[in-house]
């Protein structure tokens, strides 16, 4: 029995940068990873065949806007994952990356091991953002205030299944409620641990009501 691959798509404008990610996504078992360098190429990759399991992405482009390619991927594969690998440490771009459903947040000037661990830890359904960002939300009110936010905006999908993670749902209650897989829901529920700062199940219970 063939074992179905798992499918990455890096998009980054710098030709070094693209191969060497490709390189590493690929030397995971099971993997297969292809890389664009303009982002006109994504809406031609989604005409002509399903969404990549993850994508992995830089935020600068020469003609486009990261932000507004996030959201068109948040649009297009809901269920896929996306890895922001970045040159920016700014606590103003933190701010708005924690406003965009992304899985995972990794600093170009972090060590090469640190995106080798986010690929892994996103395959697996889970979130990671490497130290230096970690740092920032642990200050939690003093992250918000210096970036000029009261605090992180949820989308409506996120406040959705809040709701019902405040009401006591479990996950598999939840992924048949409103239709989504019930790892979508798992990958959620730890975005909005990381977005509200919750420690723990119970915590994301009593914190999340302050946020719907």
């Amino acid at each position: 029995m063939e074992v179905e691959c798992y499918e990455i798509l890096v998009v980054d404008d710098h030709p070094i940068v693209l191969e060497g990610i490709k390189k590493i996504a690929s030397a995971f078992e099971g993997v297969k990873c292809d890389g664009i360098m303009e982002v006109e190429q994504l809406e031609h990759y989604f005409s002509v065949r399903s969404p990549y399991n993850m994508y992995i992405l830089d935020l600068e482009f020469p003609q486009a806007d990261g932000f507004s390619v996030l959201r068109m991927l948040r649009d297009k594969a809901p269920d896929s994952r996306i890895l922001i690998y970045t040159m920016h440490e700014e606590p103003w771009m933190l701010a708005k990356l924690m406003d965009a459903d992304i899985d995972g947040l990794v600093s170009k000037n972090a060590d090469l091991s640190e995106l080798q661990k986010a690929i892994s830890a996103l395959r697996s359904g889970e979130t990671y953002f490497n130290e230096v960002f970690l740092d920032m939300i642990r200050h939690g009110k003093e992250f918000y205030i210096c970036t000029g936010n009261k605090g992180p905006n949820l989308s409506s999908r996120e406040k959705e299944i809040l709701a019902y993670i405040v009401k006591g749902f479990n996950n598999k209650q939840i992924s048949e409620i409103i239709y989504l897989s019930e790892n979508t829901i798992k990958t959620y529920r730890k975005r909005l641990m990381i977005k509200i700062g919750a420690k723990n199940a119970a915590d994301l219970v009593f914190k999340g009501k302050d946020f719907l």
